[in-house]
């Protein structure tokens, strides 16, 4: 689950003030997703277009419900949308011909847990039983969209998987590690001290995978190829070879197999945990895909 950037300083008073500010939380998504449509259908990418618009529809279609529930006796002030919650991760200056169906469900899954994280927070620093009651339902309907935009990703991922790379060729899981160690070592020897004892555990879960990948090659068999296109940052690396690992270990009969998968797994998410957690501010070229 992704992390809030930014610690919530909203001062909520009702409930009512609770729902407008999820209510501008939803506008506000709504707003980038359709500015994204747009983009893209401007950009000849239809498919994409069509799916944002999707996104949009939904976020309108929550803020209508929420915005209903929003009104009390004497109005309150229209609320900003918090800040550091909604994030289109560099759709908005990404080339519509680079941007991949699974990237666009990606960014919408992380808007949500940011969503999740968001409303936790003020559940658990509520300053009555109502309103910590509402926060912890508003948590819970993310988590529902969650994993909803999951199913929706996953099945992009094993599409994008089935198809040859657009821009370069795919590549063996063995091969897309071993780019993704060789740019974790690079970035351990030239990054700061703070983030070395890190990069250095990171470093030390792509190499288990790698032996793990040598040691069971029918893990490669079952995982096939992911397309990787070659100016990608280490972020966007981890989690498509954390995809993989989860598909293996979703459609493999083989429990052996899918034990092993389940552990690569469990490197893998440790090891984007901490990606995400150290990306904000670095200059990338690229954002993921």
């Amino acid at each position: 689950m992704v992390q809030l950037r930014v610690e919530p300083a909203e001062a909520i008073g009702t409930c009512e003030e609770l729902m407008a500010v999820a209510a501008s939380l939803e506008q506000q998504a709504a707003q980038r997703y359709r500015e994204l449509a747009g983009r893209c259908g401007r950009g000849n990418a239809p498919e994409l277009a069509t799916l944002l618009s999707e996104l949009a529809d939904r976020a309108e279609e929550e803020e209508r419900r929420l915005a209903a529930r929003s009104h009390p006796a004497s109005p309150a002030e229209p609320r900003s949308p918090p800040a550091g919650v909604f994030d289109d991760e560099g759709l908005a200056s990404a080339s519509p011909a680079l941007v991949s169906r699974y990237r666009v469900l990606s960014t919408a899954v992380r808007n949500e847990e940011r969503a999740f994280a968001f409303w936790s927070y003020l559940a658990a620093h509520a300053r009555t039983p109502d309103i910590q009651r509402a926060a912890e339902g508003l948590a819970h309907r993310e988590l529902e969209q969650v994993a909803a935009l999951r199913r929706q990703r996953r099945l992009a991922f094993r599409a994008e998987r089935s198809q040859p790379a657009s821009t370069s060729p795919a590549d063996p899981l063995a091969q897309a590690e071993s780019r993704l160690l060789a740019r974790l070592q690079d970035r351990a020897a030239g990054g700061f001290a703070p983030d070395r004892e890190g990069l250095a555990e990171l470093v030390t879960h792509g190499r288990d995978n790698l032996a793990t990948l040598d040691r069971m090659p029918e893990i490669e068999s079952a995982g096939g190829a992911v397309s990787m296109p070659q100016e990608v940052d280490e972020l966007a690396m981890a989690e498509f070879l954390l995809e993989a690992y989860l598909d293996v270990a979703d459609r493999s009969q083989d429990e052996e197999l899918v034990r092993e998968a389940q552990r690569m797994a469990g490197r893998s998410i440790n090891r984007l945990t901490w990606l995400r957690q150290h990306h904000a501010g670095r200059d990338e070229s690229d954002q993921e895909v």
